[in-house]
């Protein structure tokens, strides 16, 4: 088992984002869409990959993520740094074809629907998330189990896996805003630089 989000487990980055805008570019992060081969390994009959796993949205942007629980038989705590959402809709699947099933739930209109940071994504289901983004910065979602990270450690010692970096499991980063939109550290804070610690080799 890994822990992934649209088939991509995040490699956390080895420095802060906010701090070396000179060290990031595209080629930097991936999405599903850009993914190259040699991120990418074929685990129980499904293919994972990993990488610095980004989804860029406009600053002031009205974002809606549909988030859902195929393969798992728990339920996962699904937190956002850095914005509160609203809880559009959340349910159970009585199919796997996911597709067919969202178009059956088209009635997600809440008069006051919950307005959190955390919510339980369910098995076999899924929940529907809408916030505005409007607080610029890099954000993590991420499932809130601490044993996700663990699961990618004990993959990476693996010896059929042969890669060379951790699998860290079911999260990504949320970009909101152009790095120039964004507040800047001052010019004399220290950089920490490229940095894994020890315990992560």
């Amino acid at each position: 088992f890994v822990a992934t989000i649209n088939n991509v487990t995040l490699q956390y980055p080895q420095f802060p984002l906010l701090l070396e805008p000179s060290l990031l570019n595209d080629s930097f992060f991936c999405n599903g869409h850009s993914l190259k081969e040699h991120q990418c390994l074929n685990v129980v009959n499904a293919t994972v990959c990993k990488c610095i796993h980004l989804l860029r949205v406009k600053l002031d942007s009205i974002v809606e993520l549909v988030i859902y629980n195929l393969n798992d038989k728990i339920s996962h705590p699904m937190h956002l740094h850095g914005h509160k959402f609203h809880v559009v809709d959340t349910g159970l699947f009585e199919d796997i074809n996911v597709r067919s099933e969202l178009k059956k739930k088209t009635d997600f209109s809440k008069d006051r629907p919950a307005f959190k940071d955390t919510v339980a994504l369910p098995f076999p289901g899924y929940v529907r998330l809408r916030f505005k983004a409007d607080n610029p910065g890099f954000w993590l979602l991420h499932c809130h189990f601490d044993w996700h990270i663990s699961i990618g450690k004990a993959m990476k010692r693996c010896q059929k896996l042969q890669i060379n970096a951790n699998f860290t499991g079911m999260a990504l980063i949320i970009q909101v805003g152009d790095f120039n939109e964004m507040p800047q550290p001052p010019e004399n804070l220290p950089r920490c630089h490229p940095y894994i610690p020890y315990s992560l080799n």
